[in-house]
């Protein structure tokens, strides 16, 4: 059963890896393309949401909307207990990560 999980996690990793390169690439031509016509700026991915599968809409902005600027993981995505996720995340992630493994708790420790 461990085995099953670990290839099941290596697997979607792998397409998460997968599907960010391909996003970064796409990133990457814009910036160049903008980089011909325009004096600065930063290319920025915006998720495009109800959509079925994982999207991204790359648009131009100024540095400064950007620079030094970290965008916090909303409350709402955390448990009451502060160690897990909700099922508004689950649901806000799965287009990107898909349906997750089931997990269990082995052992005597702790929950965490």
């Amino acid at each position: 059963m461990l085995m099953t999980y670990c290839k099941q996690c290596l697997e979607k990793q792998q397409k998460i890896n997968e599907l960010e390169e391909e996003i970064t690439r796409l990133q990457g031509k814009e910036a160049v393309r903008l980089a011909m016509k325009e004096d600065s700026g930063s290319v920025a991915i915006r998720r495009l949401r109800n959509k079925p599968k994982y999207a991204v809409e790359l648009f131009r902005t100024e540095l400064c909307n950007v620079a030094e600027k970290t965008r916090s993981m909303p409350a709402e995505f955390i448990n009451s207990e502060g160690n897990g996720v909700t099922d508004a995340f689950i649901e806000y992630a799965s287009p990107l990560i898909g349906k997750l493994p089931k997990t269990e708790y082995l052992g005597s420790y702790p929950k965490v």
